[in-house]
């Protein structure tokens, strides 16, 4: 870039900005392929990596170059010819591996070399900016012939030692795995958004002949390979140009200048000149998102209520940090004199996360109702270089649940059996992050299974038409608007206050929850100009509850809606036993034949979405079998609409989940 502006001030006798003519030439140069990823492996290629992210390759570049121009300022240019983008992407990935019955550190490579040999077109326009500088702008078209790859995962420390075992779990003499190379899947053409600077220096007399020195960058616009997979460019070269010096320049807008306009005599007289008002119109527009994303006019919302019992399992775990033995502050500990005492039905109408973080008070409230019962804590840890059996922290983390019960809720602590060890007995993946974080926690057990029974709350559920409020602002002013506010409530109770200088903006979102009234929601702008106007705009949204009573009253259609969650899959598998079992036993008693049954199947971040896809319809699928009821509408949504939180460990497993609705009418 520096030598180009250098060559700019220098060369005083470059091409003149009003003498542009065609010219075509030839561009030979080096191009480096920046590649940016977000994907943990090609589809339907098995694969280890947690994650690849970024990745280089150099390569030639030869294209033919034509250029015509547009003005006196402007050449339209088109470029054709050989720009691979090839390059290669890595990961390192640090682990613990066992070298001569020694546990040691240790790092992986996850490796996969593209070979994208790229046919490219670029139409682009140049804009002369002065002497011999110009700025080119476009887009580059890229079709690739025969897209492959070849991916490796290597141990690269210990340098001298270690091997990868096989399926079987025997050992395969061998340093790399997943050794895979094929045609690059979904890679057939590229786009990319393209800016170049460069310099025009003729080499001879007759300014017949330019060298051209530039350099380019480019911004990918699609994926490759079906993944998250990004390709970027910077190209560096120089180009030769030959223009013809005979033809008159061709300036496709050029046009006879008309004179001046004759400006009439203005003569002066005195008068007073009165403003005219600066007008001003506002609009607000009450709207609800649909769940396919649209808006749709919100002329009423009208609140259903209806009998309900939530049906939760518990998850028998307690998740710490990284070589912390400190119970996190998510979890919620009450005290037996505590007032008023814990009790299940406060938890009726919260998330599944919400009922599992009390599972503290679950345990405490459920062993003193059931004096005889016991409950055996083992301590986990993920072995690294901060956490090990030996340092005595997995025994810690499960004395500090034992402490807590045994200090806020008075259980004896001969009733708990506090134990050790390595890896949880049902451990997550220690190749992810994520898994390695879900083994870092106390597992809990109990020889009464009332203890970790499902939390069963039953009361009467309402539910609104309209999840949110979406008001949509409209602003006409011929002049500047200098401030604005905006009010919203539901009789009393406000829903939101907000304002500020300038322009409002043209959507504001609000959140409709409980507590649901009949108050009408009343909604108020007010914008003011620099002209001193001030409008005022309202809507008001009628609200209607249909209650159990005006229902039976109505002879409407009254019905009873359970939801249960399952839980607690074995990692890739859609067997249902233990805990899933039992919930399965209660949902099938709770069925009836006018019952309506929505079974649905999801899964965490945690592996490919297809696969996730699929096995959240095996999911779905086995539970509405094991139902055996005529009216099932059964499907997995794989990892689209993760119910919840994936940063926290429990929020993965509970969304490893199937989801079961069941709506029975209930005659008034």
């Amino acid at each position: 870039m520096i030598i180009l502006l250098v060559f700019a001030v220098l060369l005083s006798t470059a091409t003149a900005q009003d003498d542009l003519r065609p010219r075509y030439g030839l561009n030979a140069g080096v191009g480096l392929a920046l590649h940016s990823s977000d994907f943990t492996g090609l589809p339907n290629v098995p694969s280890c990596c947690p994650g690849y992210e970024s990745g280089t390759g150099l390569s030639p570049v030869v294209m033919a170059v034509g250029m015509w121009p547009m003005s006196s300022s402007l050449l339209m240019s088109v470029r054709l010819g050989y720009a691979p983008l090839s390059g290669s992407i890595s990961r390192e990935e640090a682990t613990r591996m066992v070298v001569g019955g020694v546990l040691v550190d240790g790092m992986f490579e996850h490796n996969i070399d593209v070979t994208l040999n790229a046919i490219s077109l670029e139409p682009t326009v140049s804009a002369h900016v002065a002497g011999p500088m110009f700025i080119d702008g476009g887009v580059r078209l890229s079709m690739f012939p025969s897209p492959a790859y070849a991916q490796k995962e290597e141990i690269i420390s210990p340098s001298t030692s270690g091997t990868f075992l096989d399926p079987s779990g025997a050992d395969s003499r061998s340093r790399t795995r997943n050794v895979y190379s094929g045609e690059m899947p979904s890679t057939s053409f590229h786009a990319a958004i393209t800016l170049a600077l460069r310099a025009e220096f003729p080499l001879n007399v007759q300014q017949s002949l330019l060298l051209v020195p530039e350099i380019a960058v480019g911004y990918g616009l699609t994926n490759i390979g079906g993944v998250d997979w990004k390709v970027h460019s910077f190209r560096a070269g120089i180009t030769v140009l030959w223009q013809a010096t005979d033809e008159k320049p061709l300036h496709m807008n050029d046009a006879q200048v008309p004179p001046p306009p004759v400006v009439p005599a203005v003569v002066a007289q005195n008068s007073t000149i009165i403003p005219q008002p600066k007008n001003l119109d506002v609009s607000l527009g009450a709207f609800t998102r649909s769940p396919g994303g649209t808006l749709d006019t919100l002329e009423r919302i009208v609140i259903d209520e209806t009998i309900s019992e939530q049906i939760t399992a518990v998850l028998p775990m307690i998740f710490f940090q990284h070589g912390n033995d400190e119970i996190p502050s998510r979890y919620s500990h009450r005290s037996m004199r505590d007032v008023p005492v814990f009790n299940e039905g406060e938890l009726f109408g919260k998330g599944a996360l919400d009922v599992y973080h009390n599972i503290i008070n679950l345990i405490g409230v459920r062993m003193r109702e059931h004096p005889r019962s016991t409950i055996q804590l083992t301590g986990c840890v993920m072995p690294d270089s901060i956490e090990s059996t030996s340092s005595g922290l997995a025994r810690r983390r499960a004395e500090h649940v034992r402490d807590l019960l045994v200090a806020q809720w008075g259980i004896e602590p001969q009733r708990i059996i506090v134990e050790a060890r390595e890896l949880p007995a049902q451990p997550s993946s220690v190749r992810h992050d994520d898994g390695r974080s879900e083994n870092r926690r106390v597992d809990i057990a109990s020889d009464d299974p009332s203890i970790l029974d499902l939390v069963r709350v039953e009361d009467t559920l309402r539910t609104a038409s309209a999840q949110d409020i979406v008001l949509r602002i409209g602003v006409v002013s011929d002049t500047t608007i200098t401030s604005w506010s905006l009010r919203c409530f539901a009789g009393t109770r406000q829903l939101l206050t907000q304002g500020g200088s300038g322009s409002p903006p043209t959507e504001i979102s609000i959140p409709f929850s409980s507590p649901f009234t009949e108050d009408a929601i009343r909604a108020e702008l007010i914008v003011v100009n620099d002209g001193g106007r001030q409008r005022i705009a309202e809507s008001t949204i009628p609200v209607e509850i249909t209650t159990l009573a005006k229902k039976a009253e109505r002879r409407m259609g009254l019905k009873r809606i359970d939801e249960y969650g399952l839980i607690l899959f074995a990692f890739g598998k859609a067997s249902l036993e233990g805990p899933n079992a039992r919930i399965l036993d209660l949902i099938r008693s709770r069925i009836e034949p006018a019952s309506s049954v929505i079974v649905r199947g999801h899964a965490d971040r945690t592996g490919s979405a297809e696969v996730n896809l699929r096995l959240t319809q095996e999911r779905a699928e086995a539970v509405g079998a094991a139902l055996k009821h005529p009216r099932i509408d059964a499907r997995g949504v794989g990892q689209k609409n993760m119910l919840y939180d994936n940063e926290l460990p429990e929020g993965r497993f509970y969304n490893r989940t199937v989801r079961v609705r069941v709506e029975t009418p209930i005659a008034p």
